[in-house]
């Protein structure tokens, strides 16, 4: 049987980024958090500072020292951090703020909250001590494929017999299909141990990931700053909430070819539509726009689409044996400033691009490896769609964000 896939490559909220059909999440649970989160961000001379659009909302419910912290999210439709907010947010100080990035640590330094966005993911994670201090009952709620419609998943993490994490309780309350997959336990001699579950979302021909991960870290593999060659022996515990980006999956015979559209919010909050249609022979024929003033160009399996505003969506198709490949990639750039926090802001904190844990870096990498994955497809699609400057382009910025169409009534 003729088989046809959408794929998306979405960039994201803590997420996702853009509210699209497939992207972002548009609606999360309100915190009971009343403060007002402080602007970092001053106008210069006379400008006066435009507000932020915010385009998709998320919310983590964390077990911290035997209580929960609760940790608001909103991001724009360029997928960057407008604000973070904690809850309660007394004993906290940011010491990292970047527009893809913040760090707390509380008075003492023995917990640190991270928060982080990336290529269509978000991710949060929460150190400490001991397991303990990580251990009791959690909450993860948003907007999965920017629906409109929330899911809620609520999770308990504890220990086993031998003492090292365990994960259970998980339920998903969620309008969208969904695997909750069992716990995976790891573990090696040096002591190190984790448990993680993955639940799968599916709509609409897209797929979407939510891990949650308890690990125990005795220290033997991380270095002590002042001596490269000496392991610190310092265990710690950290929990980790993480949401992947919006990826395709193999559809029915047949729905790749049609009628399909595109949703998406502009940086200025605009919503912005691309419809198009697919023939049987890859090409990609009536392409309309909205906003009007878009520039529309054609190529043999695939159109750019640039609206007046700068932010692009590029369609592509590809055929390969039985199956065809139909995706809208978008590069929503907005201009990106520090997050606001409602903690106060260490004057020392870290703004440079610069990520200096390389701890995090080998974890980020190791959950971005199956989106890379994914994405080459994506890339070796792009060069026949006969948009070369997009490709350069693409090659210099990777923050776009892509998304699956939805087959149009």
């Amino acid at each position: 049987m003729r088989l046809h896939k959408i794929i998306a490559t979405a960039t994201v909220v803590i997420t996702g980024a853009v509210t699209v059909i497939g992207s972002g999440m548009n609606a999360g649970a309100e915190s009971t958090d009343t403060s007002t989160p402080s602007d970092t961000s001053m106008p210069t001379d006379t400008t006066v500072a435009a507000d932020p659009v915010v385009a998709a909302s998320s919310q983590f419910s964390l077990p911290l020292l035997g209580t929960t912290l609760i940790v608001d999210i909103n991001t724009d439709p360029g997928g960057n951090l407008v604000d973070v907010a904690l809850n309660p947010a007394d004993g906290y100080t940011a010491t990292k703020l970047k527009p893809n990035k913040v760090q707390f640590v509380n008075e003492d330094g023995t917990v640190q909250v991270r928060v982080k966005t990336k290529h269509g993911q978000q991710r949060i994670d929460a150190r400490a001590a001991s397991l303990a201090d990580v251990s009791g009952p959690g909450v993860w709620s948003g907007d999965v494929f920017g629906s409109g419609e929330p899911t809620t998943v609520n999770f308990t993490v504890g220990t086993t017999g031998d003492g090292a994490p365990d994960i259970t309780g998980v339920t998903v309350a969620s309008p969208h299909e969904h695997t909750i997959g069992a716990t995976d336990y790891q573990s090696d001699d040096d002591g190190d141990a984790s448990a993680s579950v993955k639940i799968e979302f599916t709509a609409d021909g897209q797929t979407r990931t939510l891990r949650i991960k308890a690990k125990i870290d005795t220290g033997h593999d991380r270095k002590n700053h002042d001596d490269a060659d000496e392991a610190t022996g310092e265990t710690r515990a950290k929990l980790s909430i993480a949401l992947s980006k919006i990826r395709g999956r193999q559809i029915a015979a047949g729905d790749a070819i049609g009628p399909h559209s595109w949703t998406g919010m502009l940086c200025d909050g605009t919503t912005a539509t691309v419809d198009y249609t697919v023939t049987e022979d890859g090409a990609v024929s009536d392409v309309a726009a909205i906003p009007e003033g878009a520039e529309v160009k054609t190529a043999q399996h695939g159109a750019t689409i640039r609206f007046a505003t700068g932010e692009r969506v590029n369609i592509r198709v590809k055929s390969e044996g039985d199956e065809m490949t139909v995706g809208a990639k978008t590069k929503i750039r907005c201009e990106a400033s520090d997050p606001s926090v409602n903690t106060p802001v260490d004057p020392q904190a870290d703004r440079d691009e610069r990520d200096h844990d390389r701890g995090d870096k080998k974890s980020d990498q190791g959950n971005d490896r199956g989106d890379k994955k994914s994405d080459r497809g994506d890339k070796k699609s792009e060069r026949g769609d006969g948009s070369r400057s997009d490709k350069d382009h693409e090659k210099k910025d990777d923050s776009g964000q892509g998304h699956d169409d939805k087959r149009g009534d």
